[in-house]
């Protein structure tokens, strides 16, 4: 069984860098109230950029510009190696190529809409 489902999936045409988006769940375990282990998903977009004639998949990331210079990047933190090779290999893998979504982007889901400003439950949060 694999541990990653892909949630929604779009080829990106017009931008220098990005190339595709997936946006990928994975189960997750947390303590619910009664410190009983609750399976959970966790959803992480991904992006497949082009960079010096190569590509690479990273999850989302967020530049800080402070004054003209870039001061920090927010990134999300997965600390094993083997997950992040797991997600990479998933990713290469194009599962949407391979009859759950097709390789045409005209006939894709669109991406989620943008997070509403103050959303009243987690159903109202795109990812």
């Amino acid at each position: 069984m694999n541990p990653f489902k892909l949630i929604n999936h779009a080829y990106i045409s017009n931008d220098k860098y990005v190339k595709e988006v997936a946006i990928i769940e994975f189960q997750i375990y947390i303590p619910n109230e009664t410190k009983e282990l609750k399976t959970v998903g966790l959803r992480i977009p991904y992006v497949k950029k082009e960079y010096n004639g190569g590509h690479f998949w990273s999850p989302v990331t967020t530049g800080i510009d402070n004054g003209g210079e870039k001061k920090l990047q927010l990134k999300p933190r997965i600390d094993s190696t083997f997950i992040n090779e797991d997600i990479e290999a998933f990713l290469e893998s194009k599962p949407w190529e391979a009859g759950k979504y097709l390789a045409n982007p005209s006939v894709h889901q669109p991406l989620p809409s943008p997070i509403k400003n103050n959303p009243t439950s987690m159903d109202e949060v795109p990812f």
